[in-house]
């Protein structure tokens, strides 16, 4: 039996993305309509890959500390 990873990605509500991601659901919605995290539309809702949305946490942590470093 595969594991569920390679099997079928994990797909997430609009609400629970927005609390991992820390943010509200408008800046949600935001971030969707400018290419930030993708969203994927289930028949007449939007759902987000789990996993998409944990490695967005990543590259934007790395986005935020090149920022802030000086030299």
């Amino acid at each position: 039996q595969e594991p569920k990873s390679k099997a079928e990605p994990e797909f997430i509500t609009r609400k629970e993305a927005a609390k991992i991601l820390g943010i509200t659901l408008p800046t949600l919605s935001d971030w969707t309509k400018r290419g930030i995290v993708k969203g994927y539309r289930i028949a007449s809702r939007v759902r987000f890959k789990k996993d998409e949305i944990q490695n967005s946490i990543i590259q934007m942590q790395t986005m935020n500390y090149g920022r802030h470093r000086r030299f």
